[in-house]
């Protein structure tokens, strides 16, 4: 039950950020960025030359605050941002196109990248509902798979490790106990 609250809480605040975010920008009290002086303590767009685009706070010069970044292979976040690096609660969305194929990520992040308790909708069908440590599934959490299937147990370098049980589609067990790199 704690998952399934977890995933709906984080999923209503983190669509609230999507379909707020350029609302946001209109409504922040920071004053628009000035590109021929430096970012600072102001709303602005800047665009790489390597192509990543980032809109959203500035401070000296780094984004910082709340932004939204579309990069250079298609892939975008949204949320927050310090010194530049993803950090807080946010949401990223693979390219469609890419090789991850729209997998999307909504929780936490630290030093850019997942840490925390976030959401894993992945290209497959399959659902991760958890923590995270440095873009690995680490800690509890639940696995849905695409087939029905669902293991709930504990996590390490994103392999099934420690105390888990898998259920069938049907909902019986199918095994559980002690697990080590997913077997």
């Amino acid at each position: 039950m704690k998952n399934y609250l977890f995933s709906v809480s984080c999923t209503l605040t983190l669509a609230l950020l999507v379909l707020c975010g350029r609302e946001a920008a209109a409504q922040t009290d920071l004053p628009p960025c000035k590109p021929q002086r430096s970012f600072h303590n102001c709303w602005g767009t800047f665009t790489w030359p390597n192509g990543n685009r980032y809109e959203g706070e500035w401070w000296y010069d780094k984004p910082n605050g709340r932004g939204n970044y579309v990069l250079a292979n298609g892939d975008t976040y949204s949320g927050g941002v310090e010194d530049g690096v993803f950090k807080g609660r946010g949401i990223y969305i693979n390219n469609p196109q890419g090789p991850f194929g729209g997998q999307r990520y909504e929780g936490g992040f630290r030093a850019g990248r997942r840490d925390g308790e976030g959401v894993m909708n992945y290209k497959n069908g399959d659902r991760y509902v958890g923590e995270f440590k440095a873009d690995k599934k680490n800690g509890k959490g639940t696995l849905f798979f695409a087939s029905g299937a669902k293991f709930i147990g504990t996590f390490k370098d994103g392999k099934r490790n420690g105390e888990g049980t898998l259920y069938a589609s049907s909902g019986s067990i199918e095994r559980e106990g002690r697990w080590k790199d997913d077997v």
